[in-house]
């Protein structure tokens, strides 16, 4: 289990023994800032614990402080090809930078450095392969490419005693963000962010993101993660959150198991599980607890009773269980109503 150093962003700490943190990106130009506050407002109530904001050009500055001022959740500024647009961040007062080591050279970092460590705001050292300068690529590959990198701007820093660090390398592939973070997690213990990059849009984003994401996790590697979707910054929380519950790193919500159905099933396990899955998703609670939708009696009762709440489909009716007993035979119809309401219950005395 890698235990990284502990790196503050505005409220949020990432490292040490801190929760694996939430985060996405805002995908409205800074112009569009009533707009964005209310997204923003929407992700801290579903879970989203850091802001991501792209800072493209000095024309956005007015638009950035006034998000910057409003937002209930800290911000990160993403920073390209110009260093000066850190500085009027900072100035602005950002929580967190992300620098990209692949279009701001070293040597343009001093002035920065200097400013956010009086500001105490953590610089974010991201590398993404589709930025990767050609000498790396062709010297060493994507992986190495990245990590070496990564090696040089992070041992910059470290030179002028800057230390709070946050470290990503992003690649398209699963295989290469993988190792490109296996690798990088040897060298340092500085917080990692967790990403795959341009992962597209549907199920084989989610696939590549759980995948890439999910395996450096369960190796106790990674501190803070952002799945990048094709798709809103909302549903980038919502599959984060997922693969958080899947991994038992998510410590709050309601995760909800349900059986595929099969012949057995007596009920429509199908639309019972969806309609469950959608009626409970809008229960914020920072509690945690487990629903189980199960369709019949093999593996059924097992899994519902191991659950908080849950059910074992019968012939047109359901066996509700909980906290492990069995409560009452229910109605088919009667299942997501009572459901949703005894789940509200065990929310309210937990």
């Amino acid at each position: 289990m890698r235990k990284s150093k502990i790196v503050a962003i505005g409220n949020v700490k990432i490292g040490g023994d801190s929760p694996v943190s939430i985060q996405t990106m805002i995908k409205s130009r800074s112009q569009e800032y009533n707009k964005i506050l209310r997204e923003i407002f929407r992700l801290k109530e579903n879970g989203c614990q850091i802001v991501r904001i792209a800072y493209k050009d000095s024309s956005e500055s007015g638009f950035l402080k006034k998000i910057i001022e409003a937002s209930p959740l800290p911000l990160e500024a993403d920073v390209h090809f110009d260093a000066s647009l850190a500085s009027s961040a900072l100035e602005m007062g950002i929580s967190a930078l992300r620098i990209n080591p692949g279009n701001i050279s070293k040597d343009r970092l001093k002035k920065i450095v200097s400013a956010a460590k009086n500001r105490a705001v953590p610089i974010r050292v991201g590398a993404n392969i589709g930025s990767l300068p050609a000498k790396y690529m062709l010297k060493h590959g994507p992986v190495k490419g990245m990590v070496e990198l990564v090696k040089e701007y992070v041992g910059y820093l470290e030179k002028t005693r800057f230390r709070d660090i946050i470290i990503s390398l992003k690649a398209d592939s699963v295989i290469d963000t993988y190792a490109a973070n296996l690798s990088i997690s040897r060298f340092f213990e500085y917080p990692l962010h967790l990403g795959v990059t341009a992962t597209g849009s549907g199920i084989s984003s989610l696939v590549k993101s759980s995948i890439g994401i999910g395996s450096l996790l369960i190796q106790g590697i990674g501190d803070t993660i952002r799945v990048s979707l094709t798709d809103s910054a909302l549903k980038e929380v919502e599959a984060a959150k997922e693969i958080l519950s899947a991994l038992g790193l998510r410590k709050s919500g309601i995760e909800i198991i349900s059986c595929p159905g099969c012949g057995r099933a007596r009920i429509d396990i199908l639309r019972v599980a969806q309609s469950v899955k959608k009626e409970l998703s809008k229960i914020t609670t920072d509690k945690y607890l487990k629903c189980a939708v199960m369709g019949c009696e093999v593996n059924g009762p097992g899994e519902a009773r191991s659950a908080d709440i849950g059910v074992a489909g019968g012939n047109k009716c359901a066996i509700l269980f909980k906290k492990g007993r069995m409560e009452r035979k229910i109605k088919e119809q009667d299942i997501l109503s009572v459901l949703i309401s005894e789940t509200k219950n065990i929310i309210r005395v937990i």
